[in-house]
């Protein structure tokens, strides 16, 4: 806040961003502690609450502030193992001399098991970090349950998650080889909406997305995609040899939930109303015409006129450039920083 602080006092400015990556990277962790309320957990949106209010000690009566955040966040106990339930599929294929690697991750996901059953797992975890503190025990750098590039026969398989990064968003993004086909596809995902939890009967997916979802241009990808979205409470993981297919976390963690947070508040928007149902892509075309700038090129997305006082006409740029160029300028500038 210092840094921003000084840039706004010190420095001609027309457009400002900050992101606050503070509450994302807590939430996750911390999500029991933070929806308990524990002071220290409230203790830091409290600081949030202040840096907020220190941005709003600079936005005068020609200035207009947007809060935006494109998702929510939930608690998610449930995991479904969405390599595994591949593996199970036939779509994603393992090398023969990995067989062994294998056996061993049925082995340990079926130990896992039982341990948690036994209410035992805490325990188990406390003596495993001991003795590796110690040196007893060595921290395995390459895990039998985690499918890695080289143990995978790319010529046969047909689908594969390669990342993480849905466990915290909630979802799975599942890289697709062409020779899958549609119709194969189409089974693909009429089985994952089958897929319920076990003991509560809650279905597993929410929505499921294709490549398509991605846009297109010069920067989408190549290979087909299909991503799913699970539903509230549930995340996915990525390792092999649970055959269950679901597992229980320990501990509930933060994930992503799909509904983000929109706030505008300034020069030209209406006070008091609730903010109409939004995309993430109507953002930057809001934003830009809330600046005065004309649209660079088609979007998307749409302005929302509803925040506006004023629904003033849409301006877009001509093929020609405006008038000085001055509008070009701006955008140019904007999509530098």
């Amino acid at each position: 806040m210092k840094l921003i602080t000084y840039l706004l006092e010190n420095r001609t400015w027309d457009f400002c961003y900050v992101a606050f990556m503070g509450p994302d990277r807590l939430q996750h962790p911390l999500w029991t502690n933070i929806t308990a309320l524990e002071p220290r957990a409230t203790e830091y949106y409290r600081m949030l609450d202040a840096a907020l209010g220190k941005m709003l000690e600079h936005v005068g009566p020609d200035n207009t502030l947007f809060v935006v955040s494109d998702h929510g966040f939930q608690g998610a106990g449930s995991v479904f193992d969405i390599n595994e339930y591949l593996y199970s599929k036939g779509l994603l294929k393992l090398n023969n001399t990995n067989q062994g690697q294998r056996r061993k991750a049925n082995y340990r996901a079926e130990l896992k098991h039982l341990v948690k059953r036994l209410g035992l797992l805490t325990l188990v975890r406390r003596v495993k970090k001991a003795l590796k503190s110690r040196g007893i025990v060595k921290t395995n750098i390459v895990h039998v349950d985690k499918p890695l590039e080289n143990d995978i026969d790319w010529e046969h398989t047909l689908a594969y998650v390669p990342s993480l990064s849905g466990y915290g968003g909630g979802y799975a993004d599942i890289f697709l080889s062409n020779e899958l086909g549609e119709e194969r596809l189409a089974e693909l995902c009429e089985d994952l909406k089958r897929q319920v939890h076990p003991v509560t009967g809650k279905p597993l997916v929410d929505e499921l997305f294709t490549t398509e979802v991605y846009g297109t241009g010069p920067y989408a990808p190549r290979e087909p995609h299909l991503i799913v979205l699970a539903n509230e409470g549930v995340t996915f993981h990525m390792a092999l040899g649970n055959k269950r297919l679901w597992d229980e976390e320990n501990k509930v963690r933060g994930t992503h939930q799909k509904n983000g947070v929109l706030y505008a508040f300034g020069k030209g928007i209406k006070q008091g109303l609730k903010a109409p149902n939004a995309e993430i892509y109507d953002i930057v075309p809001t934003l830009l015409q809330s600046m005065g700038l004309p649209l660079p090129h088609a979007f998307d997305g749409h302005v929302l006129q509803e925040l506006f006082v004023e629904q003033n006409q849409i301006a877009h740029v001509d093929e020609k450039g405006t008038e000085s160029g001055l509008a070009r300028r701006k955008l140019k500038k904007l999509l530098e920083i």
